[in-house]
């Protein structure tokens, strides 16, 4: 279905099948190696859907909303939901300083969206407090981390993990290690 709608609009600039199962699917997957998902979940700038789909696809227990402001991917989304036949899961198109209610989540998560702290600023308003942020990121991202200080809000870094995807050799020579940061929101500091 990606390759099919990757013609018409850009869902991914992998084109190489292969690729995109360990660089999307996959990938999309390792957070459950470091991390126990539950309840709701919000996947901000989903983009192809990833990782909320294979996330969803894995435990269907979850709750996910895939917030995603390009209209063209939100109906490609709502289309592979529709295919799937999965439940539980809602596609907001819109963006994710946008989305109405707040204090919803028990996590967000994103897959390289933006820098930490941008992806803190758009993730705190949405999640439940003591919920978690999930950011799943390429290497070397001390300098974001040390960016998250200045916020006026009290969150710990909870997990710095380090994966690659396989030890499998087919997948060592496609995908670099990448770091991926859980970070626990403890409370908003107020500003009166």
């Amino acid at each position: 279905m990606i390759e099919e709608w990757n013609k018409k609009i850009n869902i991914t600039s992998i084109k190489n099948q292969e690729e995109v199962v360990i660089k999307h699917f996959i990938d999309s997957l390792l957070v459950l190696k470091h991390v126990y998902l539950f309840g709701i979940i919000a996947d901000i700038g989903t983009g192809g859907g990833f990782p909320g789909i294979p996330l969803k696809i894995v435990d269907p227990s979850l709750e996910m909303f895939l917030i995603e402001p390009i209209r063209k991917r939100a109906n490609f989304l709502r289309t592979v939901i529709s295919n799937l036949c999965l439940k539980k899961i809602t596609v907001f198109n819109g963006r994710a300083e946008n989305f109405k209610e707040k204090e919803k989540f028990d996590f967000t998560i994103s897959r390289a969206l933006s820098d930490i702290k941008t992806f803190c600023e758009l993730s705190i308003p949405l999640l439940k407090p003591e919920g978690y942020l999930i950011a799943m990121k390429g290497k070397n991202t001390e300098k974001e981390i040390s960016a998250l200080k200045s916020m006026e809000t009290k969150i710990k870094v909870i997990k710095k993990s380090q994966f690659r995807t396989s030890s499998e050799k087919r997948c060592q020579k496609h995908y670099s290690p990448s770091e991926m940061f859980h970070v626990k929101h403890l409370n908003i500091v107020s500003k009166h």
